[in-house]
């Protein structure tokens, strides 16, 4: 049974890749229509009216947990509660929401998937929500762009701000 979300809705569609059956899934190797329901792989592109924790997603989505989980939940609330309400952290959101499907999307296709996931998620995302915890936000966001630009130069993923340069530190 399909998922109520279009193939087109979906990071592992590739629009550059067509044939007379329509766009290539690279995640089941196939070509479907956009308009088809999506499949239980799929995994949400942006939406434009707010970002999303792609890769802490991702981590969990790999490591079997859910996604009402606490380290889910504790992260969608910093960025909506803090990192949205920072104007210095639009260029670091705007950077995420390009780029973080493109990650999870090499992650997934990644060997050594599990073994990056926990990685992470321990060496990371675990301390970021410590810090959070903490109130030490500034931390908790070099923690996390910390892991992205890891992960950037692993996968060789280049973004350019289209914004001012990264201003991540808050107002005192």
């Amino acid at each position: 049974m399909g998922y109520p979300w279009q193939c087109s809705d979906c990071i592992w569609l590739d629009m550059k890749d067509s044939s007379w059956r329509g766009y290539r899934c690279t995640k089941k190797g196939i070509y479907v229509s956009p308009e088809e329901r999506s499949c239980n792989n799929h995994f949400e592109k942006k939406n434009e009216s707010s970002s999303a924790c792609y890769l802490t997603t991702a981590m969990c989505d790999i490591l079997n947990e859910p996604d009402n989980c606490y380290v889910l939940e504790t992260l969608r609330a910093f960025r909506d509660n803090i990192m949205k309400n920072d104007e210095n952290c639009a260029p670091l959101l705007e950077e995420y929401d390009a780029i973080g499907p493109q990650i999870c999307k090499n992650i997934y296709q990644d060997e050594q998937k599990e073994i990056i996931a926990r990685s992470m998620l321990y060496l990371r995302i675990y301390p970021a929500i410590n810090a959070i915890k903490k109130e030490k936000y500034d931390d908790a966001i070099e923690i996390y762009k910390d892991m992205t630009e890891i992960l950037k130069e692993k996968y060789n993923i280049k973004y350019e701000c289209t914004k001012t340069q990264h201003k991540t530190k808050r107002k005192n």
